[in-house]
């Protein structure tokens, strides 16, 4: 995906490896399909099309689960390390709890596809 845009006396171009819309709609649905995996019988093929294997790994032996933020995100922060890489950071305050959650998410390419690399959430205390 390209944009552009002008600046004085010059026409910039900026090229995303993998368009930042296509990004969050990846991740969004890859945390719902880790959801309910128990009815699942074929796990790994299930994932596949969303996680490396090395995801797939944790979240099998270890039963992960993630936050689906989607309804609650307003705004990302994203950015591209490299051209096989995004980046993304979400932060937000969920209805009816005391903490809020943060994520941070590297979507990678892999044999021409792009799945999720690496995703850790944390929960903090808001500040007052």
């Amino acid at each position: 995906m390209a944009s552009s845009y002008s600046e004085e006396n010059r026409f910039v171009v900026y090229a995303q490896p993998l368009f930042y819309r296509d990004g969050y709609k990846l991740l969004d649905e890859a945390i719902n399909k880790v959801k309910n995996l128990s009815n699942v019988a074929q796990k790994r093929q299930y994932l596949q099309p969303y996680f490396t294997d090395e995801m797939i790994n944790l979240i099998i032996m270890r039963n992960v689960t993630y936050t689906d933020l989607s309804p609650y995100t307003t705004s990302y922060n994203y950015y591209y390390p490299k051209v096989t890489n995004m980046y993304i950071y979400r932060s937000e305050s969920l209805p009816n709890q005391s903490n809020d959650v943060s994520q941070q998410i590297l979507i990678t390419k892999r044999n021409n596809q792009w799945v999720i690399g690496s995703l850790s959430e944390n929960m903090y205390e808001p500040m007052p």
